[in-house]
């Protein structure tokens, strides 16, 4: 499972990666995200978390944009087991 979710944050991440402004920034949380023995709607709601702390507008409009991608790829998935 956690090899799914990193993929699934990974494909996430790449597919925002045009509309990011903190790029590295991003990259390293994405990257920490994936290193945690989590399951994707843990990440999901550990991003959410972080939404509610961060004071840096930019960060949290790159943070809503990777959930954007990450929700799309959550439900592709779902998708993809229930016709499997």
């Amino acid at each position: 499972m956690s090899e799914r979710r990193g993929s699934l944050l990974r494909k996430a991440f790449t597919e925002a990666l045009p509309y990011i402004h903190n790029i590295k920034w991003l990259s390293n949380l994405v990257s920490r995200l994936s290193e945690r023995d989590v399951d994707v709607e843990a990440v999901r709601h550990r991003l959410a978390e972080l939404l509610s702390t961060l004071d840096d507008e930019t960060k949290r409009t790159d943070i809503r944009i990777l959930m954007i991608y990450l929700d799309m790829y959550m439900r592709r998935a779902m998708e993809g087991e229930g016709n499997g």
